[in-house]
């Protein structure tokens, strides 16, 4: 079975029951050189690098910030090691940043492990070095490696975890020229960092792996390293997180949602199962490699064991996997994309049960146009943050024939009418847009939306008028004031929205 260590950080997280994740869907064009894998343009990539992070430390959530971000393998150049730890000083609050490099070699890794912050840090490669000629090797043993680097206070630190197999696509049938095979996991435990700077309760944990890892089937002592994580979890609790660093161009393939099973069926308790997270971060289609067009069909992926209802978008979809639980959300969409997702901790898993709220959140979307990030509020990923409905079919309801009916037929003074104008906070919903679109632009086939809407609103309240004239029962009519209050003011917002654009 893999060693696995335990590497402990401070750091204060924004929030004592949820965690926001920026994931960073990015494109990796990449050629051979030599037995190394490295970037065409490492200047142009470095650029979209630092591009990001820029985006993502500006990103503000009503007050939330992100807490860790997550880069796909081999997205940054590693002649940038240095640099993206100079960036991620410049943050304002503490910070994670885990990122995939493109290869190094094995002289270098060692170097870069000895100025680490890893507790372990021979362990890293001391297998290979045991086993091989590490002074004929070393110039020429590529390495396959991702960044962890914490902002903490004013405090800085920096570890690395090694790739621990070799996908089929790294394995050259030249033992020296096949990247390291990594002699170790890292799982970090993350405490609070209480107002005086001392450490305080654990708030997560979280593993990294890169790639083919999570696939790789069995060592030569006979384990996988999902045995591992299993074997862990069983006697130190199960990690909040996984975060699979990926270039992958099959998302869907079996071996995925075999190993998906076989990790959380074993996992110890229903909490830990419930409050698990996998997260498979993959590069973007833009992605091109100089022997074939491998680039991925598939985006990112996320798997968790919860009861969640999320409506299938152009952006992702949901799936049960088998019985129980257990889903997959694929985000379907292969383009450049930041996606902010909040997650609920364990510490927050009596709450999501007993308020039946899905384990996550998507609060927003970036999408790459003309070498920019932009946020986007597509049609279908405007969520109510009560009960993660989208918008889209609401507004659908409010234009159809069948929501019109319930006025002709006389039920607009009905309690259901009313229930379904509250249930669905309508007019919270249009006044987080208004104020969204006082900084950013949105896009138009919502604003067209937006402007039925009206139309069907007015029409409506005409329906209203009517019924007013018609009925004599004062509990009818107090009803349908208070349902005209809500056309009114719902039609005020709406106009304010579509006045600007």
């Amino acid at each position: 079975m893999f060693d696995i260590y335990e590497d402990f950080i401070d750091f204060n997280v924004n929030s004592d029951s949820n965690l926001v994740i920026a994931m960073a869907q990015l494109p990796v064009c990449w050629k051979k050189d030599g037995n190394f894998v490295r970037h065409k343009d490492p200047g142009k990539q470095w650029k979209l690098i630092e591009q990001t992070l820029n985006t993502i430390k500006e990103s503000n959530f009503q007050g939330r910030r992100v807490d860790v971000a997550v880069f796909p393998e081999w997205s940054v150049p590693h002649e940038c090691v240095d640099k993206l730890k100079e960036c991620v000083k410049k943050f304002n609050s503490d910070f994670i940043l885990l990122a995939g490099f493109d290869y190094i070699s094995l002289e270098r890794f060692v170097e870069l492990l000895e100025g680490s912050d890893n507790r372990k840090k021979e362990e890293q490669v001391r297998p290979i070095i045991e086993s091989t000629d590490y002074t004929h090797i070393k110039k020429d043993k590529p390495v396959n490696f991702c960044s962890i680097i914490v902002k903490s206070g004013d405090e800085v630190k920096q570890y690395f975890q090694s790739k621990l197999f070799p996908a089929g696509c790294e394995q050259t049938g030249s033992r020296n020229s096949e990247i390291l095979h990594g002699g170790c996991l890292s799982c970090f435990k993350v405490n609070a960092r209480e107002n005086n700077g001392t450490p305080g309760l654990q708030k997560f944990s979280f593993f990294p792996l890169i790639c083919f890892d999570q696939l790789y089937e069995k060592t030569e002592a006979g384990f996988s390293v999902i045995e591992s994580l299993i074997e862990y979890s069983k006697k130190h609790g199960a990690p909040d997180i996984v975060f699979i660093l990926q270039y992958n161009p099959r998302m869907n393939h079996p071996s995925i949602d075999e190993a998906l099973y076989e990790y959380y069926l074993c996992l110890p308790t229903r909490a830990l199962r419930a409050c698990t997270y996998t997260l498979f971060v993959n590069v973007s289609d833009g992605s091109t490699n100089p022997n074939k067009n491998d680039s991925p069909v598939h985006g990112s992926l996320l798997v968790f064991n919860k009861k969640a209802i999320f409506n299938d978008t152009s952006e992702h979809r949901l799936t049960k996997m088998g019985r129980g639980n257990l889903h997959k959300m694929e985000f379907v969409n292969t383009s450049d994309r930041l996606y902010f997702l909040e997650c609920a901790l364990l510490s927050n898993y009596k709450e999501v049960v007993r308020a039946s709220r899905n384990p996550i959140e998507i609060m927003q979307i970036c999408e790459r146009k003309d070498t920019k990030w932009n946020y986007v509020l597509p049609k279908e990923v405007i969520y109510d943050k009560v009960n993660s409905n989208s918008l889209y079919p609401m507004i659908d309801m409010y234009c159809s024939d069948e929501f019109i009916g319930y006025f002709e037929d006389g039920a607009l003074g009905n309690k259901v009418v009313i229930d379904e104008l509250r249930k669905n906070e309508l007019l919270g919903i249009f006044q987080r847009i208004y104020e969204y679109t006082q900084k950013e632009e949105i896009p138009t086939q919502l604003i067209e939306s937006l402007e039925q809407l009206v139309k069907r609103l007015d029409q409506l309240e005409k329906v209203k008028d009517k019924k007013l004239t018609e009925t004599e029962d004062e509990n009818v009519k107090d009803k349908l004031y208070t349902v005209g209050t809500y056309l009114q003011q719902s039609k005020k917002i709406i106009k304010s929205i579509t006045k600007k654009w």
